[in-house]
């Protein structure tokens, strides 16, 4: 029998960033306070600088028992914890089991370099969210923006327009947008999708490309032509990966062009974003 080597890795500065394009399409912060616990101070000031370059505001700490007194310090007005797993003195796990029974509505994230089996020793914290090291800066503040907007339910009831052709994947985004407290309204082809777009008072489209009857691409320029429809926020979506089909979504009027497949928190964040002062 050989010898079995597990080599843990933690986050790098080296690992691949998105792309100049992507990175444009990045959810910025709101102000949000974030509480980030690091015990390696390089990668902390790595972490806050992203932070606070993307519109948070970064309280730090370098273990749980530091962290537990700067929450104090500052009364606990904290919309998020983001803590390492292994630290000393007062580890992540520790710590977000603490939190999560004092201040519940606090938002919590464990950074992790780490297999599965540090994860699993979470116990009851089956809320945490999880980012595995290494992670890129687009990574790390798509899945920070999802974690704080899927906490927050909209302020009122918003409908969306979903046009898509494949009937399963239609009621997998159905079933995200009403858990998600929208209310949808269907079409199958591009067609019936611009019919209710136009006599329907909507506040957001999300569009597959390619549908019978009528492209999403003709269904987004048409609903920017139309006074009533001008200004509503329009996702294009495919599973094609060519930037032509990105560059004729964003030409046609799109907001924000979404590859399949995508995750629900994904698509709820990128909704909730484009919602924000509507």
């Amino acid at each position: 029998c050989g010898t079995t080597f597990k080599i843990f890795l933690p986050l790098s500065a080296d690992a691949p960033e998105a792309s100049a394009e992507e990175e444009k399409e990045l959810v910025r912060g709101r102000g949000e306070t974030i509480l980030l616990v690091e015990d390696e101070t390089p990668l902390r000031r790595m972490v806050r600088q992203c932070l606070e370059e993307s519109g948070y505001k970064v309280l730090e700490a370098g273990d749980g028992i530091e962290a537990i007194a700067v929450g104090h310090k500052h009364q606990w007005k904290i919309d998020q914890l983001l803590s390492d797993a292994i630290m000393p003195r007062m580890g992540g796990v520790s710590l977000l089991s603490e939190v999560a029974v004092t201040y519940p509505a606090i938002q919590l994230m464990l950074m992790t370099g780490y297999t599965d089996d540090v994860v699993l020793r979470r116990g009851k914290l089956n809320s945490v969210r999880v980012i595995r090291k290494p992670f890129t800066r687009s990574a790390l503040l798509h899945r920070i923006r999802t974690v704080l907007d899927t906490a927050k339910p909209p302020a009122r009831r918003y409908t969306i327009l979903l046009a898509e052709d494949d009937p399963n994947y239609r009621e997998l985004i159905e079933d995200t947008l009403q858990s998600a407290g929208f209310e949808v309204l269907s079409s199958k082809d591009g067609a019936r999708a611009l019919l209710h777009g136009l006599s329907h008072s909507i506040d957001l489209a999300i569009l597959d490309t390619m549908m019978p009857r009528t492209t999403g691409f003709s269904v987004c320029r048409k609903l920017r032509s139309n006074p009533s429809t001008a200004t509503v926020p329009i996702v294009v979506m495919s599973g094609l990966t060519t930037k032509d089909d990105r560059r004729r979504a964003l030409e046609a009027g799109a907001n924000i062009f979404l590859r399949k497949p995508f995750s629900s928190d994904e698509l709820v964040s990128t909704i909730n974003t484009l919602l924000v002062g509507r």
